[in-house]
């Protein structure tokens, strides 16, 4: 039958839990540096408020509609008192789910409609130095047999990868800087993306359609974009910017 495992010795912590299929696993663990912080509003990026005296929170919302599906949530709140997010819908079968994140206001969605995904999200650094914060992650498996790793260890970044098609791998690395946005589209089958980007207001988009394409973009610096479209079949792409 569905089984919970809870770990956590946390602040504030919240979470909703529905399982409605059979043989699924959902693991939390949640805490908080347990300090109190003077009530304000973030400066950058802007939308952020907690009440005077608020401490850190985490949130997370897991659902499993479907069967034999995981999901691993970590979420360790530090440095304000803006809250890290963590949501998980699983209505497809024997899916599995990892979603870590660190210091503070870091949201992530994961949706997994098809069968025999894998995600795996990590957002922040775990350093105290509230220096990776604001960063927003949203992962769509509609299709089955797809892998997508997320890495965002930057300020402010946002990542969207949707993989509608099946057996692609999506890999995502942005770091190191600002600003910097990223999304990957893959409807096609057997499908390759990687994306690299450091430094301040980065922008890259892949969008794979067709089958067996492969996109490689790395960009350092500040100010670069890029947009790769591969529409049929058997395409190789490599994108190299470093900008001063």
């Amino acid at each position: 039958g569905p089984a919970l495992t809870l770990a956590a010795s946390t602040v504030g912590g919240q979470l909703t839990l529905t399982q409605s299929g059979d043989r699924n696993t959902a693991t939390l663990h949640q805490s908080d540096d347990g300090s109190a912080y003077l009530g304000g509003t973030a400066t950058y990026p802007p939308g952020g408020t907690y009440p005077p005296g608020g401490k850190p929170i985490s949130i997370s919302t897991i659902t499993q509609g479907g069967n034999g599906n995981t999901a691993d949530v970590t979420q360790k709140t530090a440095t304000s008192a803006l809250p890290n997010t963590s949501g998980i819908d699983q209505s497809g079968n024997g899916n599995g789910a990892t979603v870590v994140q660190y210091d503070d206001f870091q949201n992530s969605s994961v949706s997994q409609g098809g069968s025999g995904n894998t995600a795996n999200v990590t957002q922040g650094l775990d350093n105290g130095a509230d220096n990776s914060y604001a960063n927003n992650s949203s992962v769509v498996q509609g299709g089955d047999g797809n892998e997508a790793n997320v890495n965002q260890a930057a300020l402010a970044g946002t990542s969207t990868v949707n993989q509608g098609g099946s057996d692609n791998v999506a890999n995502l690395n942005q770091h190191d800087g600002q600003l910097q946005s990223s999304s990957i589209d893959q409807s096609g089958t057997n499908g390759f993306a990687d994306v690299d980007q450091s430094g301040n207001t980065m922008s890259s988009s892949v969008d794979q359609r067709a089958d067996i394409n492969k996109a490689i973009v790395k960009q350092a610096g500040s100010n670069s974009s890029s947009t790769v479209t591969q529409l049929k079949n058997n395409n190789a792409a490599r994108v190299t910017q470093r900008s001063a």
